[in-house]
């Protein structure tokens, strides 16, 4: 991603026109968010509640991964989701 702005080496965060595209670049965590990365994106959605030329935010993940949760926070099956 060509970033006209970076939050942190782990969000960037680019502009163009009226649309703000966020990219968790995590891709050993599978872009996984953790509390740094939390306060990160708040920071950068305050520059979209700030702007109101900005009319839309799109979340990506960079390096082919887009989100996967933690071990400890993957749901556990249900038994009514078991065959």
């Amino acid at each position: 991603m060509n970033t006209a702005h970076e939050a942190s080496a782990s969000v960037l965060h680019e502009r163009r026109g009226g649309v703000l595209t966020i990219a968790l670049d995590r891709p050993a965590q599978k872009s996984a968010v953790d509390h740094e990365v939390a306060a990160r994106l708040a920071s950068v959605s305050d520059r979209l509640d700030a702007d109101p030329e900005l009319s839309v935010a799109v979340l990506t993940g960079a390096g082919g991964v887009f989100s996967h949760p933690p071990p400890d926070r993957r749901p556990t099956p249900r038994s009514s989701d078991q065959p």
